[in-house]
């Protein structure tokens, strides 16, 4: 399964080295980049030096252009996930701009998605699960890299915790509706 992913991820850094819709809109990154620092750990592991050094230029690459990009991203879900990849990306690779500008951007999105309940604006408990889980990467990222944690990101956490318990059923499902 490792060289799978290895020769997948190569095959796509080959395709896409370049920008080209819609492998770079902010959304699709935000996905990508979510995606790699979850299960990044698994493949990159046994990689070797002259490869891994292709793919952190790649993913540079990518960070910048979310950097100029995640503002035109879709209202809601989607321009959260942007933001929240933006902060890791920037803690991950140890690029403190990057890090900044998302935690910033991340902290803007926090106050116009995430009610004072706890739930999501859209109403929608898949949503809120879904923003809790990116809230929650980037407070684990935070904590990794020794950085202080922020408030807007802290406090949202905190309110939705019980939000997220009172969505779920006893068997552990998610209610599912408004989505």
């Amino acid at each position: 399964a490792r060289e799978l992913a290895l020769k997948l991820t190569a095959k796509w850094m080959k395709r896409h080295s370049i920008y080209s819709k819609p492998a770079w809109l902010p959304e699709i990154i935000a996905l990508r980049f979510i995606n790699i620092f979850t299960h990044g750990r698994f493949f990159l592991a046994e990689s070797d030096l002259v490869w891994r050094s292709k793919f952190f230029v790649a993913m540079r690459n990518q960070t910048r252009m979310l950097a100029r990009t995640m503002a035109k991203a879709p209202a809601g879900i989607p321009r959260l996930r942007a933001s929240a990849a933006l902060a890791l990306a920037g803690l991950c690779l140890s690029d403190r701009s990057s890090a900044d500008l998302g935690l910033k951007r991340l902290a803007q999105d926090i106050e116009a998605q995430i009610l004072p309940d706890g739930g999501h604006v859209s109403r929608s408990p898949e949503a809120m699960v879904e923003a809790f889980h990116l809230l929650s990467m980037v407070q684990q990222a935070l904590d990794a890299a020794n950085r202080e944690t922020q408030t807007a990101l802290r406090g949202a956490l905190d309110r939705m915790a019980p939000m997220v318990r009172f969505f779920r059923f006893g068997d552990g499902g998610l209610a599912i509706f408004n989505g």
